[in-house]
């Protein structure tokens, strides 16, 4: 049995309408068969979820502490984009829905919905036929599709779980600090023949996803490619996160947009040089590092750019680590397994800054776990013999096409 949503215009439904809500779904289902399970969540249809972006975060003086702020950015193209492709997936199964409609709603007023877990087509319909005449600001129902991430969270896992059903026992969701009684928003369900109602502390778990569906496939590949959290996003988060609270106040601002290629100069000058030197002439750290490449796999400073592709990649995945903010710039961490010339795979860390209007540099990097690994990274399957080879530049010029 699939989840069920009822979607309402937000801006003109009542406090009393979700008693109604609630009482037509328990009245349908208590008459149709009171052994189902299912849970009930409710909540706004938010599309910025996925569309908004933190381009700033900061540190200074509220009165005489000290606070946190950040700022976040409407993608409003993309915004546009996810209500065409929510109300496409609304549509593509069992629906009672003007779908042509649902995009303009989505963007020009805000969209309530109540979702019920797992019921049957037809105990949908009848539901949906009670609503039709008790609510003005109902709008329909429809399948959510499990097979579509971007739906299954707009439409159920991001709402607010109220209460599970099991058997004919109600069981109302509250905070552990609630005291013996019902709340007082329960009182409508005394009117129907539940065997039980109780209280619980118990959040339900997420409605689990299914195969992708082909309309799944599509959104899966929108909330990668446009709605995904950037590097620049991320780098600012955890900057915002790690910062000790006695540190100097400070602004840092940046954008996707700012972002050209990543430098990894620093690799044939440092890291990948036997030769390195320090300024008065003594060895320098960067040989210790460029023999343990060598050693376990088999890159060497001719090397560079098939090393560095490998870890430019790894900005886009992995979670920055002992984020600092430096009078150079925005310092961070972060581990990239790479393959070697000699085809073992070994965990890199290499540490980054970014400098005001600058891209990501890099200014270390260094083998950090002698074992081999089984983690692959995002360009494991594109490593030929040269890194410089048409072919490789052709394939990883379609990857980071397909990254965008």
């Amino acid at each position: 049995m699939p989840p069920i949503a009822f979607l309402f215009k937000g801006d003109e439904a009542r406090l009393s309408d979700f008693e109604i809500i609630l009482d037509a779904i328990f009245k349908a289902v208590l008459e149709m068969n009171s052994e189902y399970s299912f849970h009930v969540r409710s909540g706004s249809i938010l599309l910025t979820s996925f569309s908004q972006r933190t381009t700033a975060v900061g540190r200074g003086r509220v009165f005489k502490g000290r606070g946190v702020s950040y700022i976040l950015s409407d993608d409003k193209e993309l915004r546009a984009i996810l209500a065409v492709a929510f109300a496409a997936s609304a549509g593509n199964l069992h629906h009672n829905l003007e779908v042509q409609t649902l995009p303009a709603m989505l963007l020009s007023k805000p969209i309530d919905c109540v979702t019920v877990s797992e019921i049957p087509l037809f105990c949908g319909d009848s539901i949906h036929k009670d609503l039709t005449n008790k609510l003005p600001a109902y709008l329909g129902c429809f399948e959510v599709d499990r097979g579509d991430p971007l739906t299954l969270e707009l439409a159920a896992n991001l709402l607010i779980p109220h209460c599970h059903y099991q058997g004919g026992t109600l069981k109302w969701i509250v905070p552990s600090d609630h005291g013996p009684n019902l709340p007082a928003d329960v009182e409508w369900a005394s009117k129907l023949s539940f065997s039980s109602i109780e209280m619980t502390v118990d959040d339900p778990p997420r409605i689990s996803e299914c195969k992708l569906s082909l309309m799944g496939q599509r959104n899966a590949k929108l909330l990668n490619q446009r709605a995904r959290r950037h590097h620049a996003e991320r780098v600012l988060t955890a900057l915002l996160h790690n910062t000790e609270a006695d540190q100097e106040e400070f602004e840092i601002k940046f954008k996707k947009e700012e972002f050209g290629r990543a430098n990894v100069r620093k690799l044939y000058e440092y890291s990948l040089n036997e030769e390195h030197t320090k300024a008065d002439g003594t060895p320098g750290p960067g040989q210790a590092k460029a023999r343990l490449f060598r050693l376990l796999l088999g890159i060497t400073r001719n090397d560079w750019l098939f090393l560095g592709e490998q870890l430019a990649s790894g900005l886009e995945e992995a979670h920055p680590n002992q984020t600092r903010k430096s009078e150079w710039g925005v310092q961070y961490d972060i581990t990239v397994p790479v393959v070697g010339r000699n085809g073992r795979t070994k965990k890199v860390l290499c540490s980054w800054i970014i400098r005001p209007g600058e891209s990501p540099s890099l200014t270390s990097a260094y083998i950090a776990h002698k074992a081999d690994t089984d983690e692959q990274g995002l360009l494991a399957g594109l490593i030929v013999a040269r890194s410089q080879t048409k072919e490789f530049w052709r394939q990883y010029t379609k990857w980071l096409t397909s990254m965008r």
